[in-house]
């Protein structure tokens, strides 16, 4: 399986990321504290492979 295209909705600070495709090399810019990392946070939680528990209080 390949992902090839996400969008990530309120989780963390991201309210909507809108859709983006994923290709062989994919580079997230943006500026300081603008979701870069919960982005790539909240495509970890597609893992089948290994457990991952969102927390609804912090996610």
């Amino acid at each position: 399986m390949k992902l090839i295209g996400a969008r990530v909705q309120n989780y963390r600070s991201v309210e909507d990321s809108g859709e983006f495709e994923i290709g062989d090399l994919t580079c997230l810019v943006g500026k300081h504290e603008a979701g870069k990392t919960a982005v790539i946070s909240a495509l970890l939680g597609l893992r089948l492979t290994q457990p991952f528990e969102f927390d609804e209080t912090i996610d």
